[in-house]
């Protein structure tokens, strides 16, 4: 804010006061001694952890691992549907799925599984969920 009273002043806006000692240190008006900032705790971020998630092959969105089993069976039937519209020279499949050791789902992979999955997943929804454009080879939708 102090960076805005100091525009303000450099535009003459009426009412704009300079920053005061105070408020551009941080000290003062608070109760006892005030401890520079090098001497206080150092402070800790939050951590943010992203909640375990899993790539969907056919549309490259990622959903919760409980919502992934939900998504699939919709996501083909829309895909289908998609493909309805277009002529049928044009019509592709629903893509396959990638190969997994083990059942997509909420406990059914470890962190490291569940990762190589989703770069396979990526990868099915690059090459066959994109069309590449056969001038530049750019992918679209």
């Amino acid at each position: 804010s102090s960076a805005v009273a100091q525009e303000r002043l450099k535009k003459g806006v009426p009412g704009a006061a300079p920053p005061t000692a105070t408020a551009a240190t941080g000290s003062g008006g608070g109760k006892g001694p005030q401890r520079p900032a090098s001497a206080s705790a150092p402070s800790r971020e939050p951590v943010f952890r992203e909640p375990p998630s899993v790539t969907c092959y056919i549309c490259g969105r990622k959903f919760g691992t409980a919502s992934i089993s939900i998504h699939l069976p919709q996501c083909a039937k829309k895909w289908e549907q998609q493909e309805a519209l277009k002529p049928k020279h044009e019509r592709r499949p629903v893509p396959k799925p990638p190969e997994a050791e083990k059942a997509i789902g909420a406990d059914a992979m470890t962190a490291e599984e569940r990762e190589a999955y989703n770069v396979a997943a990526q990868e099915k929804f690059n090459t066959e969920g994109l069309v590449a454009c056969p001038n530049c080879g750019r992918t679209f939708l």
